[in-house]
């Protein structure tokens, strides 16, 4: 670690061996950083270039130009690089806003890596130069007055190959960027296309929404057409059916009048056979009674004639001679 321009020690600390060791205070490394730190203006002539296309970016660089009343809505980004280059020769308003503006946004990187030594300086350098975050510390490499030559060629070496490099990639990216450019205008005439096919889709589709209401609205006053119809239907049949009723009804009085003729018919037959069967009943009474006389005149006259069979001959009252008898079969 250098100590250069370190001249407070204000902490004291005691190791494990007793003896007494300065600790480097954040006030005092701060003095020390200001006094071995270049200015922009100072730094090496080959780091004035990298360090404003490095460390700056061009929105950045705009932001610098419009503090010093530069007006770059008309200038291009060489000229604008170009511009502040050229402020470096020397301190003027621009270098210093440069100045006070890389410190500021590498406050960090110039507290960290300004005051150790250069082996180990050169160390970060490279794990940041590989990893690509080379912003911060190329910065505190530019403007670092101790670094030896060898170092100084190192880090410009690195930088310079890294443009190199950057302007190889950057050409690919430019033929990428071209041929991203042509499929964007091909995607884009398609997005045009299917836009406009997107809009005659949708006047296509407000027509048969517009249709879809339209024969709703006509299914509807179908609807209730149809109910009407059902409804006078319904009437109809209801009305035929009584027309039916009332026929078969009249037919059904014709059928009673004509079965009234029959019963009136029968029940004059029916008389006409009570009498008879009254007569025949008379009759069969008289018969009766006549038949009922002859069973006792027979009975009678079955009884004389077994009386007849058991005559001895001293009754003088039943001589045959003197008899007349009536057989009856």
């Amino acid at each position: 670690m250098q100590n250069t321009g370190i001249q407070n020690l204000n902490h004291l600390d005691l190791n494990s061996g007793n003896k007494l060791k300065a600790i480097e205070s954040p006030d005092n490394k701060k003095s020390s950083t200001k006094q071995l730190q270049q200015k922009s203006w100072m730094i090496n002539l080959f780091f004035k270039c990298p360090v404003i296309g490095t460390c700056l970016s061009l929105e950045e660089q705009k932001k610098v130009l419009k503090k010093t009343g530069y007006c770059t809505k008309n200038l291009s980004a060489f000229k604008i690089h170009q511009i502040l280059v050229e402020s470096l020769e020397n301190e003027n308003d621009i270098s210093s806003r440069v100045d006070t503006y890389l410190n500021k946004k590498f406050h960090r990187e110039v507290f960290k890596y300004f005051l150790i030594d250069e082996s180990d300086f050169l160390k970060e350098w490279r794990n940041h130069f590989g990893k690509g975050l080379i912003e911060g510390i190329f910065w505190v490499a530019a403007t670092r007055s101790d670094l030896s030559t060898s170092a100084i060629c190192s880090i410009f070496g690195d930088i310079h190959m890294q443009m190199h490099l950057n302007s190889e990639q950057n050409r690919k990216d430019r033929h990428l960027l071209t041929y991203q450019q042509e499929e964007n205008r091909k995607l884009t005439q398609r997005l045009k296309e299917v836009n406009q096919i997107n809009r005659r889709i949708k006047k296509e589709k407000e027509r048969i929404e517009k249709e879809l209401v339209d024969l709703k609205r006509i299914n509807l006053s179908l609807g209730k057409e149809k109910n009407h119809l059902e409804k006078e239907l319904s009437e109809w049949r209801k009305e035929k059916a009584v027309q039916a009723l009332e026929a078969e009804n009249c037919q059904l009085k014709e059928k009673i009048e004509k079965l009234s003729g029959v019963i009136k018919d029968y029940q004059q037959n029916l008389k006409l056979l009570e009498n008879q069967n009254n007569k025949l009943l008379s009759k069969f009474d008289s018969q009766k009674e006549i038949k009922g006389n002859l069973r006792k005149k027979s009975e009678n006259v079955i009884k004389c004639c077994h009386n007849l069979n058991q005559y001895d001959g001293k009754d003088t009252s039943l001589e045959l001679n003197n008899k007349h008898i009536l057989i009856v079969g």
